[in-house]
């Protein structure tokens, strides 16, 4: 969902919401549950660490409005990180392209295919 939420489509959103709840929560568990990276000693850490897994690039881009991205070579995703914002906004960023990254690898392997990471 790209739109923008507002008062017309805030029923929507929750709903949609509320659709994604338990595979976010499943996620969650894998990865409280993965003993390869409980040693990481911030969240802020074990969101580069996720997206290393899927060869994150991170680079400066002047544009206060571009924080990240999945780009897809080949197949293979690959996330992008704006370090030319603030950390608070990389971090954010960061979470927010696992979980497409993690979406977008849910659905190849439920269509038959490898995994991506």
């Amino acid at each position: 969902m790209s739109e923008i939420i507002s008062a017309s489509n805030i029923d929507l959103v929750i709903q949609k919401n509320m659709e994604i709840a338990e595979k976010v929560s499943a996620q969650a568990l894998k990865l409280q549950t993965n003993t390869s990276i409980m040693r990481v000693a911030s969240m802020p850490q074990l969101a580069l660490l996720i997206l290393q897994g899927f060869g994150l690039i991170q680079m400066p881009i002047e544009d206060k409005y571009w924080s990240g991205a999945i780009y897809v070579k080949e197949g293979k995703l690959i996330p992008v990180i704006n370090t030319a914002l603030p950390r608070a906004n990389q971090y954010f960023a960061a979470w927010h392209e696992i979980y497409y990254a993690k979406d977008a690898e849910a659905r190849q392997c439920s269509k038959g295919q490898e995994s991506v990471s």
